[in-house]
């Protein structure tokens, strides 16, 4: 296909429109207010989705240079890292609907400023493109915490209910954050009437979740009432607002609130939300995992799915 003048024009606006639509996926990806995805991946150590809107913003300037045939091998290498992609979330069942919207946002540049006399070497762009992500890809399917040695084993487990609901979070989502306020009173009273077993599991969806994650464990020690583990759960969201990301940092700020902590065996700990997260096949926080009596489980992901799901539990 050899577009003339007059229609690269055209499809100029069309190439803009879209690359404006892929950049916008990412910022809703970003700035989800619902939950947070673990589809943490990268290229080359930077984070996917700055990627991503560097690739975008590339494909913009050489759309505005009317460099055409540039445009067409770009949008080549990114087809064949697209396909890499897409293989990966097949191998492991794991979709990410903001990243297959990307590359059906980067597959239609591809097909409309697509140049059939250089189709081989856009061929070969694919393969390369393919083998950079192949070699220089990092991720996980599921979030996990590594091996941590802390200096016995305290599990965040609340209430006897025959009904176990585990909450996953994680201390630097947003989304989480406000789940947690939402759901306080009904978890408060669920726990109390010893209608649930809930175990809170944090998330490591961040990385310096383990670090709230083992500070979070560690004010357990002295089996505190459940409306104390509460507040001291919004206290650590507050610091994650902040940003304190420093230990002794943390620990001061912790220590500001008079609560005592002692260093579990976080090993333990994070050996024990490894296999819930693993079994639930965690990849989105927040998630609520209900299972009933009779061994049924169902999943809710995100704030308007989990206050439903637990006020029905609440009713029952």
């Amino acid at each position: 296909m050899k577009f003339s003048s007059m229609a690269w024009r055209r499809n100029r606006w069309v190439n803009l429109a879209l690359a404006g639509a892929g950049i916008l996926v990412i910022l809703s990806y970003i700035f989800c207010r619902d939950s947070c995805r673990f589809v943490s991946g990268s290229l080359m150590g930077v984070d996917l989705k700055y990627t991503g809107l560097v690739y975008l913003a590339g494909f913009i300037f050489l759309v505005l240079l009317a460099a055409r045939e540039p445009v067409f091998f770009y949008l080549a290498a990114g087809v064949g890292g697209e396909a890499f992609l897409l293989g990966y979330q097949l191998i492991y069942n794991r979709y990410c609907p903001f990243c297959l919207s990307l590359a059906v946002v980067v597959l239609a540049l591809f097909l409309i400023n697509f140049e059939g006399k250089f189709w081989k070497p856009g061929l070969g762009l694919m393969a390369g493109g393919f083998l950079l992500f192949s070699l220089a890809f990092a991720s996980h399917p599921t979030p996990a915490y590594g091996s941590q040695t802390e200096p016995g084993f305290v599990a965040p487990i609340f209430g006897k209910g025959a009904m176990e609901v585990r909450l996953y979070t994680d201390y630097f989502c947003i989304p989480c954050q406000e789940t947690e306020e939402a759901i306080e009173p009904v978890l408060t009273e669920l726990v109390a009437r010893e209608a649930i077993r809930l175990i809170l599991i944090d998330t490591p969806l961040h990385q310096e979740t383990a670090l709230y994650a083992r500070f979070f464990v560690g004010t357990l020690a002295e089996d505190r009432p459940f409306e104390e583990v509460l507040r001291l759960r919004r206290d650590l969201f507050l610091a994650a607002r902040q940003k304190i990301t420093d230990p002794e940092e943390l620990r001061a700020f912790i220590r500001e609130r008079k609560v005592p902590f002692n260093d579990p065996d976080f090993d333990q700990t994070a050996a024990f939300f490894n296999v819930h997260l693993t079994e639930d096949e965690i990849d989105s926080t927040p998630t609520l995992v209900v299972i009933r009596k009779n061994g049924d489980k169902e999943v809710f992901k995100g704030k308007r799915e989990i206050v439903e799901a637990l006020r029905k539990v609440a009713m029952s």
